[in-house]
């Protein structure tokens, strides 16, 4: 069986995969199943930002489709998807009538899958296999005593922490713990980041320059090197890099693409991306990226608007860190 996910919604084809029209985004599942398997609609995580060993609530919402006689087609009808699975870290609760699974005890400070399934014994899966990545954050006794923590803005607060904690991302002074949160990012402390991010290290200092402006002997030589051997980065031009340049919201979508080999059908991802605003703006080399990493659930818009030239700051690249597989 098939489902599409288009534009944040799925639609259930009453035709074969043959007969059916694909549009630019949309997103195929093929599974099988049964008359009784249904699509995850919803999974909510509560906390939202689970701290070490804090119990985790996980609400799982289902989608299905009923027979309208009146108008011969099928209406979508949303409804608590009771008896499935719902594992993460090597735990694995069931959820009740009310669609709710309890993962007592919680887990490390750590990223982590939650992956929802709908195993019955003998007969047809009750829910479409669905993932959703989560975070758990350090536990407030443990977090550092950032100088500037109150200047970092509160929906990045816990991700500042736990990219702090994993050791993707250090204060900006030997002086004092600061981490300098609306300091925007460069493009090679970018590169660093995901260099960090898929666990690889920088070239050899020795190692032949890849730009006529990433001089050796700079901090970041061998890592733009590296990053470029990996196709991560390119340069502004065929020679130069701008090392020192800031990384645009657009840019920052096709390095995250390009590290981690994404695509729109990977494991998590959520039910297409939407349309922005301001669509128009985005360049024309960063838009399928665009589109894969908010669809992901990586990056997302702002009041319906993706403003792709807006730089990154420190506490951006900290909150799309610790979203990454």
């Amino acid at each position: 069986m098939y489902v599409i996910a288009r534009g944040g919604a799925w639609i259930y084809p009453s035709v074969g995969m043959g007969d059916f029209a694909l549009e630019e985004n949309d997103r195929i599942v093929v599974y099988y199943g049964g008359d009784n398997t249904q699509v995850v609609d919803a999974v909510t995580v509560t906390p939202a930002q689970p701290q070490p060993g804090q119990d985790l609530k996980v609400q799982v919402t289902q989608k299905q489709w009923v027979w309208n006689e009146a108008t011969f087609t099928s209406d979508s009808v949303t409804s608590p998807a009771a008896g499935v699975q719902v594992t993460i870290g090597g735990k694995t609760a069931v959820t009740d009538a009310a669609g709710v699974a309890v993962v007592a005890g919680g887990l490390p400070a750590n990223k982590y899958t939650l992956t929802v399934t709908g195993y019955l014994k003998d007969k047809t899966p009750a829910i479409v296999r669905h993932t959703v990545p989560v975070t758990v954050a350090s536990a407030a006794a443990d977090r550092p005593a950032f100088g500037d923590v109150k200047s970092i803005s509160p929906w990045a607060l816990e991700s500042v922490y736990t990219a702090y904690d994993r050791k993707l991302m250090n204060g900006v002074s030997e002086d004092s713990l600061l981490f300098a949160p609306k300091k925007n990012i460069t493009r090679a402390e970018f590169a660093a980041l995901l260099l960090r991010l898929t666990g690889n290290e920088p070239s050899a200092a020795s190692s032949a320059g890849a730009f006529s402006d990433v001089k050796a002997g700079t901090w970041y030589y061998g890592t733009v090197n590296r990053a470029k051997e990996l196709g991560i980065i390119s340069g502004v031009s065929a020679k130069t890099f701008k090392p020192d340049g800031l990384v645009t919201r657009q840019d920052m979508a096709v390095m995250m693409v390009r590290a981690f080999k994404l695509d729109a059908t990977s494991a998590g991802a959520g039910a297409g991306a939407g349309k922005f605003s301001d669509e128009d703006k985005i360049s024309d080399y960063a838009l399928s990226a665009v589109r894969t990493v908010t669809g992901l659930g990586y990056m997302s818009g702002t009041g319906g608007a993706f403003e792709p030239t807006a730089v990154v700051t420190r506490e951006m690249a900290a909150a799309v860190a610790v979203r990454l597989p």
